[in-house]
């Protein structure tokens, strides 16, 4: 219970020392010009990160409805608008909306599977996909 009643402070208390650190540093070092063990040891960094966020991720919905059920608090009364699973949700149409624009419809097939008949968009990227080359 006394974990519960401190999250918040706690939150934010990693969020100063260790999250936006964190996402600072990494956002400043580009991972284009990096070597494999950079590159490696960056993972072990934000995997650590992770693993201190996840805590949060799992805590926090049981803390809001522990809160909720003891103050017997309406769904309708709450803004679920900053949880993780809606900001994903923006993200993924975010990401959609921009996909969007880099895919032109080259036409439409019919296609049978299994007895099944539905049309299939046929779409053509608007940009090439330039290999990676590898060191290796």
């Amino acid at each position: 219970m006394s974990r519960e009643l401190n999250l918040e402070k706690d939150f934010q208390r990693d969020h100063r020392q260790t999250f936006a650190p964190t996402l600072a540093a990494l956002s400043q070092e580009p991972v284009s010009g990096l070597s494999i063990e950079s590159l490696l040891s960056r993972a072990e960094v934000i995997l650590e990160v992770l693993r201190s966020a996840t805590y949060y991720s799992i805590l926090a919905p049981l803390s809001a409805a522990l809160r909720k059920a003891i103050f017997k608090v309406q769904d309708e009364y709450l803004d679920n608008g900053d949880t993780p699973e809606v900001a994903a949700l923006r993200s993924l149409q975010e990401l959609a909306l921009d996909a969007r624009s880099l895919i032109e419809v080259e036409g439409v097939q019919m296609i049978s599977d299994r007895g099944t008949v539905r049309m299939v968009k046929i779409l053509k990227l608007k940009f090439s996909i330039l290999p990676i080359s590898s060191p290796y």
